[in-house]
């Protein structure tokens, strides 16, 4: 009896790995790419929406099954995502202005004038004659909308470059340590 329930049960684990192996959609080699595409983009600043992972995923299956219209189920992702989740995360991006902003801190505006005391102390510079300026690039179509994007597990955040209008112009504010603030110069593309 003990051997017959054994041999049920092996039946049973082969039965169920046949049963997931017709469920899965791409084979293991094609999520194995899929999941190095999908790490590599990430790492470049160009990381996958999840659309954007269904579309591949829709492309592979195309051309391995000959199928024009063979395409991945409506929670694919989701299974994907599940099934490697050691090395593939879905996160909220984060632009690189929000990271370069996060560089401008109590520490380093302290330091910098304490730099700007020094060098005014050592060469005896009149408030008068001490003009801040500096150049500013501003977009005029700014995008500010987070989308889900997919990157390598063990990561705190994406950075996602944007297909954004990268329409700018440069300001650049004046202002004398004197008190007098000057209007800004506004240099518009030629």
């Amino acid at each position: 009896m003990i051997g017959e329930s054994r041999d049920h049960r092996n039946k049973e684990e082969k039965g169920n790995i046949i049963t997931a192996a017709k469920c899965q959609i791409l084979f293991e080699q094609e999520e194995l790419t899929m999941v190095q595409y999908l790490i590599e983009t990430a790492k470049c600043g160009f990381p996958d929406t999840p659309w954007h992972a269904v579309w591949h995923a829709n492309q592979i299956l195309q051309e391995c099954t000959g199928d024009a219209n063979a395409s991945v189920g409506k929670n694919w992702t989701h299974h994907f995502l599940q099934q490697h989740q050691k090395q593939l995360l879905l996160f909220w991006s984060t632009t690189l202005t929000t990271v370069h902003g996060g560089a401008l801190n109590k520490a380093s505006v302290d330091h910098w004038y304490k730099l700007l005391q020094e060098i005014i102390d050592k060469y005896k510079i009149d408030p008068d004659m001490i003009f801040a300026m500096d150049e500013t690039c501003c977009f005029l179509d700014k995008c500010t909308h987070k989308t889900h994007h997919m990157g390598a597990a063990g990561q705190h955040q994406q950075m996602a470059l944007r297909n954004e209008n990268r329409e700018t112009c440069t300001l650049i504010p004046i202002i004398c340590a004197d008190g007098k603030v000057y209007g800004p110069a506004v240099i518009f593309k030629g």
